[in-house]
């Protein structure tokens, strides 16, 4: 929508709710609930208080973000005429702000790819 694309250009970023089937959210709720169970304090962020983790790379979760919904929004929202794919460097994350004084700053992440890379912050 221009909405989106406006808030786009000026700000960087997008926002979008209900993007994913009932299927594909109750998987990553399900994978996200277990991954919890793991999570340790981040040490090696801007965030305060965070918890976190990450997903496996053959996870039903990044399956979804590479090839569901997810997907197929960005796909949309880029004319579908880039190559998108999931960095073999970074992996999916699990983030918590759930303890007192858990917070992250508004801030701008460093370009790390060339094209630049979109950050997706799915909210379960």
């Amino acid at each position: 929508s221009p909405l989106y694309s406006a808030r786009f250009d000026t700000d960087g970023v997008l926002y979008r709710q209900s993007v994913c089937t009932n299927q594909e959210i109750e998987t990553i709720r399900k994978e996200v609930v277990q991954t919890m169970k793991h999570l340790t304090t981040e040490r090696s962020s801007i965030a305060q208080n965070r918890l976190g983790g990450t997903l496996s790379r053959d996870s039903e979760s990044v399956r979804i973000l590479e090839e569901g919904s997810i997907r197929s929004v960005l796909d949309r929202f880029v004319g579908g005429n880039c190559v998108m794919h999931l960095s073999q460097d970074i992996p999916v994350e699990v983030r918590v702000y759930s303890r007192a004084g858990a917070s992250m700053a508004w801030h701008q992440d460093d370009v790390l790819y060339d094209p630049p890379q979109v950050e997706v912050v799915f909210t379960v």
